[in-house]
């Protein structure tokens, strides 16, 4: 009989008696619970009973269920001794147990199989970018490593030049990193789009391979 809920009875039982089984539901039209763990020394443990059984009825009362089980168990006093009729290997058996006062000690649960280790793949880190068509690249705010990594304080990291636009014109690559703008401080896109309407040209300021280099953007295309 296959379980289609394991269901592990802590105590099987009251605050004051104690079984010492895990239970499941069957899967088949038989009635009762199929035992899945049997604490070691318990009631259980020394009346005979064995993983797998099936619990069929409790003092001659039909069991239907793990929960009508467990609150049969409950309703238990310790020192009572309680009879299970059992199907083990298609035959049925009666045998009887003596439920014991809890002890306090925690029910031993079942060994857990140790979780295989899980190697997280390298993914992609999303970054933020911005495309400025009147130069022709694309950009990307520094963020701290980035800044040290090129030795600089701030500024914007051009990711992409585009072929043939004014940016490649003046000798622009992507790796420069832009720290100016008509003499002033670049930390965002915004210091260098918000130029470009009014100009015809704009001198950037930007660092390549660790040295400072202006270049002169012409804007018309020229």
């Amino acid at each position: 009989m296959k379980p289609i809920l394991l269901f592990l009875l802590a105590l099987s039982g009251s605050a004051h008696s104690y079984l010492g089984v895990g239970v499941a539901e069957v899967a088949s039209e038989e009635h009762g619970v199929e035992i899945k763990f049997i604490a070691d020394n318990s009631p259980a443990a020394k009346a005979g009973l064995k993983a797998d059984d099936v619990i069929l009825e409790l003092n001659g009362q039909r069991i239907e269920g793990i929960s009508q089980f467990t609150r049969l168990i409950a309703e238990s006093p310790a020192g009572r001794k309680v009879n299970f009729l059992i199907l083990r290997a298609n035959a049925r058996l009666n045998i009887m147990a003596v439920l014991e006062p809890r002890s306090g000690v925690p029910f031993p649960l079942p060994p857990i199989p140790p979780m295989p280790s899980i190697v997280m793949p390298d993914l992609p880190r999303a970054s933020m970018s911005w495309r400025n068509g009147m130069l022709g690249i694309e950009t990307e705010a520094l963020n701290t490593q980035l800044a040290e990594y090129f030795g600089v304080k701030g500024g914007i990291l051009v990711r992409m030049v585009t072929r043939q636009s004014p940016a490649e014109k003046a000798g622009m690559k992507a790796g420069d990193i832009i720290i100016k703008a008509d003499g002033k401080p670049v930390s965002a896109t915004r210091d260098v789009t918000g130029l470009l309407p009014s100009r015809k040209s704009i001198t950037l300021g930007i660092v390549r391979n660790h040295k400072d280099v202006t270049l002169e953007v012409n804007l018309d295309g020229s």
